[in-house]
């Protein structure tokens, strides 16, 4: 019998069949189980050492692996995001943004691109409206563009859809990291790429499925965001809260380098993190 550590070492894996056009573990150490998983029984780090090529060291600082990544702290993470996002809301490109969206027909989506100036001075888009409640197109092509504000007509925070669209823009568009989204209430959400080679890891692992309505999670995540959902939604909470706080809650646990924030009552934009 192998030692109960054997599988932490990497000099033991097995490359198995690409999935996702990644190559996964395969062999003893890693047998699927019926969620289809291709990092069953592995760690975060281990996953994302075998896929990506990063975090060889298995997340202790040691091992023989490429250590040149510092680990990375999520709470200044956060803070930095927070601050990034003050700074921006503050500007009269994002004010305008959001006052053209809101008083454009919010019974269906619109988008505003926001961008930098030769200057440095946030800039935005003309507002694009569109004809659709669940989806809308973005201006890529805006000047230094870096995110985008749309409004969702009913009271839902970012979405599946969201989320991944967001991932694919980013990887095509240098810099372009961050969605805002407005509701009907005028609570405003981001979400904040932090590590794109961590959300494309994610979207490999579990790619949207599109079941006629928009881009939305496979069944393996949709199951444990809707458990979250319903448990927060029979505790007294409206729909949006608990959606909101399921988002979190998966966003942390498939560890998809993907922040959700929201901006509080003195506009500031404040992470949300939902603990298990």
């Amino acid at each position: 019998d192998e030692p109960s550590n054997y599988c932490d070492d990497p000099a033991n894996w097995q490359i198995g069949t690409p999935i996702y056009g990644y190559y996964v573990p395969d062999g003893p150490c890693f047998e699927e189980d019926n969620t289809g998983d291709p990092c069953t029984n592995m760690t975060a780090e281990q996953c994302s050492c075998m896929m990506l090529g990063i975090g060889c060291d298995g997340g202790d600082g040691g091992g023989d692996g490429d250590d040149s990544i510092p680990p990375t702290d999520p709470c200044n993470e956060a803070t930095l995001i927070s601050n990034e996002l003050n700074a921006i809301s503050q500007s009269a490109a994002y004010i305008s943004a959001k006052s053209l969206i809101l008083s454009s027909n919010v019974s269906f989506e619109n988008s505003v691109t926001l961008g930098k100036d030769e200057q440095g001075n946030i800039s935005a888009s003309p507002v694009i409206s569109c004809t659709s409640t669940s989806r809308c197109s973005v201006n890529t092509s805006w000047p230094n563009a870096f995110g985008d504000m749309h409004n969702h007509p009913n009271n839902f925070p970012p979405t599946p859809g969201d989320l991944y669209n967001l991932i694919g823009i980013s990887n095509a568009n240098s810099g372009y990291n961050t969605r805002l989204v407005i509701t009907p209430d005028e609570s405003v959400y981001a979400l904040a790429i932090s590590d794109l080679a961590a959300a494309n890891l994610f979207k490999a692992l579990y790619p949207p499925i599109n079941n006629g309505y928009g881009p939305d999670f496979p069944d393996h995540v949709f199951n444990v965001f809707q458990d979250v959902r319903d448990y927060f939604f029979l505790k007294g909470n409206s729909n949006m809260i608990s959606e909101e706080r399921a988002l979190a809650y998966l966003l942390e646990k498939f560890k998809t380098g993907i922040l959700l924030l929201k901006q509080d009552a003195n506009g500031s934009f404040k992470r949300l993190n939902t603990k298990e």
